[in-house]
């Protein structure tokens, strides 16, 4: 499934769904520990981001973005007002609807076609990265296939297995590049093919990254998946 249709997902049924009450589960359990934050919280969120947006809009020199500044920092604070999502991903409302229905629904497919031990994972390359002005111009896909095609390479046989991976960039002002990287989660026999991605060179060690590929059991499903 691809990030648009992640977008459009339904709510999640009711049992599934993170903005439930629900008890403090064992710790050996997938899951109910975590619960999504409140509406009133978000709200509150992005009223702050409205004005952080306008005083930092005053300094601007650029009048146009100085004026998307404005524009952005009063569809937040309208959204605030009323508790609507406005949608942009600057909406701490709005990211709370589509982690809501991309938790929820993820939940109900690994609890109906998962199962034993999740895996976390953390996946990332010295070759994905992105210098600082190329950021926008550079194909995500690309890098994303990458990681699909080497995934294919060290599995070993055709059988399919659960995966789940977002992708995700870490900015570094110093030396101005963007680390782009993959946080998932993934069965036992899936795992076993991450962890295999430490044969190919493309995933060792550098200067900058000390540990390409990271692992660990999950105990807790749904504040994983918040993440």
């Amino acid at each position: 499934m691809t990030g648009s249709r992640l977008l459009k997902l339904p709510l999640p049924q009711k049992r599934y769904d993170p903005a439930r009450k629900t008890k403090k589960a064992s710790a050996g359990d997938r899951g109910d520990k975590w619960q999504l934050e409140s509406e009133a919280a978000c709200a509150a969120e992005d009223i702050k981001r409205a004005q952080l947006l306008c005083r930092s809009a005053r300094s601007m020199d650029d009048p146009k973005i100085k004026a998307e500044a404005m524009a952005l920092a009063e569809i937040l604070g309208e959204g605030a007002d009323s508790n609507r999502c406005s949608s942009t991903l600057a909406s701490s409302l709005y990211w709370r609807e589509l982690r809501r229905n991309i938790i929820g629904n993820l939940l109900a497919f690994i609890d109906r076609h998962v199962t034993g031990d999740l895996y976390l994972f953390t996946i990332i390359s010295p070759h994905w990265e992105i210098p600082g002005g190329k950021l926008l111009s550079t194909e995500l896909k690309q890098i994303v296939k990458s990681l699909e095609n080497d995934l294919r390479r060290v599995r070993g046989s055709n059988e399919s297995h659960f995966i789940f991976a977002v992708i995700h960039g870490q900015y570094d002002p110093i030396r101005n590049v963007y680390s782009i990287h993959f946080h998932g989660i993934a069965c036992e026999a899936a795992i076993e093919s991450v962890r295999s991605l430490r044969t190919l060179k493309c995933y060792k060690k550098s200067d900058f990254i000390a540990k390409p590929i990271v692992t660990e059991k999950i105990y807790d499903l749904p504040r994983v998946l918040s993440y």
